[in-house]
């Protein structure tokens, strides 16, 4: 992100933040103090802690309303431990909690306070502009139980210099293209080491999933819908074996961590990677990357024979929630503070505080747009970028199999559609498994 003046951006900021939530809160009578269990970034994005504008929502908040703001940060991985625990107990201490979308499944949407009666009676700005797929990760039939905060796009990462050099013209228009060109940008260097045309992750399922989304299909659908096993998740599976036949994935691919992938994009090794959005920073770092300036994003792009979209996503994102089991006088004051945060000139700030938005409208604004060079591109892809499991009991083991089945068939170990089906098996036992066939 390009630097910012400080000075002016407090300026023009301040007022709109204060506004909103004086209008939002009006005739307060009782300060509340709201604790909020998080991660430490969650925070300093609020606080301005970050760099980029080092604009303070959380005092702003205080100032106007009265209420003060207890931070509870948890290291990453101990917060889904401990916020599903807390959630859990007879009384919770947090008012406020951030919430994983890998972790809201329907037991634990159950345990957060439904937020459709607070919002109809102080409404959340331009609720559309909001990212759908993630607003409906936490819904069930209570309502709305958590209001997106802060996501991770997956965008597809490229080498100009590799595609120029292999005489790739730009970036795929397809996902055919795609494959071709992946063959097309593998080959040995000068210096003897061997470049890839592709590499993605296969201990997680994001990668893949975006690749089947590409093709028109999905594994398991927000329904329980298992699809693996259909025609487009095998074209998609099938693709990437012919890749790997060919020697354009690198033969150890189901070995590789995502750190081993950053650091093959990172020093040339491979053309193509897919990543989070702001991976390009680090590409394009020459502190970090041996080949800073030839890294370039560009959207997954979706098959010739895909009509429902132009383009395949999938993203990680953060929601705000409200314990049940927390203080019910405090209810409101922690709705409105939540409210407060995803309104959209606080969602400017925040973006502006090194937090990557939830609103669509964040990345055609100049004021973020003219710092955030994929910025146009996360937003042609943030309506799409739903989840890539949906969250449930025994989510984690779905994937799981999934995994290994797609990656014996992608290596050659077994034949695509025995491996899919053999996927489809093991996922309705573990639906059966938990009680949900």
């Amino acid at each position: 992100m390009k630097p910012i003046s400080r000075t002016s951006l407090r300026a023009s900021l301040a007022g709109l933040s204060l506004a909103g939530v004086m209008a939002a809160a009006p005739g307060v009578a009782q300060a509340e103090d709201l604790t909020l269990w998080s991660h430490v970034v969650h925070k300093q994005v609020v606080e301005g802690e970050r760099g980029g504008a080092e604009v303070n929502l959380g005092m702003q908040f205080t100032e106007a309303t009265g209420d003060s703001l207890t931070w509870s940060t948890i290291a990453f991985d101990q917060m889904q431990d401990k916020i599903l625990r807390e959630i859990n107990l007879p009384r919770s201490e947090a008012n406020i909690v951030f919430i994983l979308n890998t972790w809201a499944a329907p037991n634990v949407l159950a345990k957060l306070a439904p937020l459709d009666a607070f919002m109809a009676a102080d409404p959340i700005a331009d609720m559309e502009d909001l990212a759908p797929a993630m607003v409906d990760a936490y819904t069930d039939g209570e309502g709305v139980k958590g209001i997106p905060i802060r996501h991770n796009p997956q965008l597809l990462h490229y080498n100009r210099a590799i595609f120029e050099a292999q005489g790739i013209d730009g970036e795929p228009a397809t996902i055919e293209e795609f494959m071709a060109d992946a063959k097309a940008a593998t080959f040995k260097r000068e210096d003897g080491a061997q470049v890839y045309g592709f590499a993605f992750e296969t201990n997680q399922a994001e990668d893949l999933v975006v690749l089947i989304r590409a093709y028109g299909g999905e594994v398991l659908t927000k329904d329980l819908d298992i699809r693996v096993n259909e025609p487009e998740a095998v074209a998609a599976i099938s693709a990437l074996r012919d890749l790997f036949e060919a020697g354009a994935l690198p033969a150890n691919l189901a070995i590789l961590k995502p750190a081993d992938l950053q650091n093959l994009m990172s020093q040339g090794l491979i053309a193509m990677g897919i990543f989070g959005d702001n991976y390009y920073d680090r590409f394009a770092d020459p502190e970090q990357s041996q080949v800073a300036g030839d890294t370039w994003f560009a959207p997954v792009p979706a098959s010739e024979g895909n009509d429902m979209a132009d383009y395949a996503s999938s993203a990680g994102f953060w929601s705000m929630a409200i314990p049940k089991n927390s203080d019910e006088a405090a209810r409101e004051d922690a709705y409105r503070f939540i409210a407060f945060l995803a309104a959209p000139d606080n969602q400017l700030t925040l973006a502006l505080n090194n937090n990557s938005p939830v609103r669509a409208s964040i990345y055609s604004n100049p004021e973020y747009a003219d710092g955030v060079p994929y910025s146009d591109v996360v937003q042609k892809v943030l309506p799409i970028a739903a989840p890539p499991f949906p969250a449930f009991p025994g989510s984690k083991d779905a994937e799981g199999i999934f995994l290994e089945q797609a990656v014996s068939a992608i290596t050659g170990q077994k034949d695509v559609q025995q491996a899919m089906d053999d996927a489809a098996s093991g996922i309705e036992r573990v639906l059966k498994r938990e009680g949900l066939r």
